[in-house]
């Protein structure tokens, strides 16, 4: 399984959701809770969604591409 470093992308993000395109590990959109960025999103591929925290030590998560 490949590890991907978030740190930069995730940086200015406090709370909600956010969307990271699979191929350039970015932040495509942002959203205060899960119903509002599955809509964001809805004609999106490559993405991934995850919650924002303050600590992401040891937080997996599947992507699969669209």
């Amino acid at each position: 399984m490949k590890l991907l470093d978030l740190t930069k992308a995730l940086k200015k993000y406090q709370t909600g959701w956010v969307a990271i395109n699979n191929k350039n590990n970015t932040v495509v959109a942002h959203a205060k809770d899960f119903n509002s960025i599955t809509k964001k999103i809805l004609n999106k591929k490559s993405v991934f969604i995850m919650p924002v925290t303050n600590e992401y030590f040891g937080f997996i998560t599947t992507i699969t591409n669209g």
